[in-house]
């Protein structure tokens, strides 16, 4: 997992490869239940990424968890669960 705090957007493309990430652009923004309408960038991107977990520290979003099946929870609770997760064998 790589987590990159960018200074200047766009990154370039070889921070981009070299993370192992990808750009996602997730379209209009529709009202996704937030209560506060910016959240709904946040749903919308998690959604486009097909992602499996929301990490915020956000109480307006973690009141939504599980959203579409996704739960958001806490930074910290997402390393805690991170650091504590089996590891395939030969995986550090």
């Amino acid at each position: 997992m790589t987590v990159l705090s960018l200074p200047t957007w766009p990154p370039s493309p070889k921070i981009i490869k070299d993370s192992g990430g990808d750009i996602r652009d997730p379209g209009p923004v529709l009202d996704l239940g937030a209560r506060e309408f910016e959240d709904n960038h946040i749903l919308a991107l998690a959604s486009a990424a097909c992602a499996d977990i929301i990490a915020s520290n956000d109480t307006d979003l973690t009141q939504l968890s599980p959203w579409q099946g996704r739960p958001i929870i806490r930074p910290l609770d997402f390393v805690a669960r991170y650091i504590n997760a089996p590891r395939p064998r030969g995986h550090g």
